[in-house]
């Protein structure tokens, strides 16, 4: 028949699981699960017909924007005279979603000569040391993510149509990704550059200058940590009083789709710190020049990085980029001296525990009752004992790795 269908059905179909305990997958580790491949007993073998099963596993960025246009018709509907063209704003959609993970396991082919016979293929997979932490934003209708599956498929080689034609059966298991914690090696210090600025009374007459540096013992720090800590100093050679230091963490979306951007960007950490009067009062020369010298003359600002904090990523359609901001107050109706830095980075660690909604193990785990809901696959019988294959293994590399179970 050549089709995947037949009058009582599903001619034959896949789907999987994954072995995945904690409830998220290590990037540089091992992903393993099985393919399984299901006939109908009441159909028959069409000898023209080739299917090659596969499993692959998809790491994709995805974006939604939400905007506005024109939209030109006519109102001859309403009116008797002569059609108007008339314009419109409308709300539409663009959507776009790009990959930057694709490893693919070409399990078998299955001819005629093979029979109807149900098989399962113990596949693993082999992640990059490095990858993008799963994420999900909404902003409004408009929203990003980055996500990861693997995707079980039976292609029937003998189709003409392209695509997931009818012949075609696929069964696709969603799953989170987290990163390691970085090396002690990529946490090193930063130093701000320092900046020197105007400060101004209702932003005309001129009070004098204000020169601000900061420095980082780490560019690093994880979400939900409490120790995002940063020193700095400043060269007061105004004639005000800097009255407190606030120090911001700033997170900045920005996802694209067809040349629509949407971008949010918000404070996700705050504090603000009284300052040392003997550090922040107007400065004497001498006293500017052995501050500005490298004297240790700062003061210690720490912060706390909330949990619901993306990772620092940038991509094709998707980035999340952090920076931090030291804002000096000064009095009313006069400039506050600032100092901004990106080198910063924010990492995700993986949960202690196992948590809903962070995906795991597929529903088809086990021989229950879940396998009968397949939709890709005909219904399994009691005491289904499909023939074993050897394990195939992805580890990189152009070779396929196949060994006994």
């Amino acid at each position: 028949m050549g089709s995947g269908e037949s009058k009582s059905g599903i001619d034959v179909g896949v789907f999987g699981d994954l072995d995945i305990s904690s409830g998220f997958v290590l990037a540089g580790s091992e992903l393993r699960g099985r393919a399984y491949v299901r006939w109908n007993p009441g159909s028959r073998v069409d000898p023209r017909t080739t299917y090659r099963v596969c499993v692959s596993v998809i790491g994709e960025e995805a974006a939604t924007v939400e905007y506005r246009r024109d939209d030109e018709f006519y109102d001859d509907e309403w009116n008797e005279g002569p059609s108007t063209r008339r314009t419109r704003q409308i709300t539409d959609y663009a959507n776009a979603t790009t990959r930057f993970l694709s490893q693919v396991l070409v399990l078998r082919d299955l001819g005629p000569r093979d029979g109807k016979v149900d098989l399962v293929f113990p596949f693993s997979f082999t992640l990059p040391p490095r990858l993008p932490t799963s994420m999900e934003h909404s902003q409004g209708r408009s929203g990003c993510s980055i996500s990861y599956y693997a995707l079980v498929q039976i292609i029937d080689l003998s189709s003409n149509a392209g695509g997931l034609s009818a012949g075609n059966k696929e069964h696709r298991m969603n799953f989170s990704v987290y990163n390691p914690p970085p090396p002690p090696e990529r946490h090193f210090p930063v130093s701000i550059q320092p900046t020197t600025e105007p400060v101004n009374l209702c932003c005309c007459f001129g009070e004098g200058t204000v020169t601000i540096g900061a420095s980082l013992p780490s560019g690093l720090a994880a979400v939900g940590s409490v120790v995002f800590e940063v020193g700095f100093w400043v060269v007061n050679e105004s004639d005000v009083d800097i009255e407190t230091v606030e120090m911001k963490l700033v997170q900045r979306i920005q996802f694209s789709a067809d040349s629509h951007t949407k971008n949010e960007e918000r404070v996700v950490g705050r504090t603000r710190v009284p300052v040392d009067p003997a550090l922040l009062k107007k400065n004497t020369r001498s006293e500017a020049k052995l501050i500005s010298s490298g004297s240790p003359r700062q003061q210690i600002s720490h912060v706390e990085v909330p949990f619901a904090t993306f990772e620092s990523y940038v991509g094709s359609i998707v980035s999340v980029t952090h920076r931090i901001e030291l804002v000096f107050h000064t009095g009313t109706f006069i400039s506050n001296p600032t100092l901004r830095s990106d080198n910063i980075f924010f990492y995700r660690l993986p949960p202690s525990q196992p948590s809903a909604g962070w995906g795991g193990p597929s529903q088809a785990i086990g021989l229950g009752p879940g396998f009968a809901q397949q939709a890709s696959a005909p219904p399994i019988p009691p005491g289904w004992n499909p023939q074993l294959e050897p394990v195939s293994s992805f580890d990189g590399s152009l070779e396929v790795k196949r060994s006994a179970r």
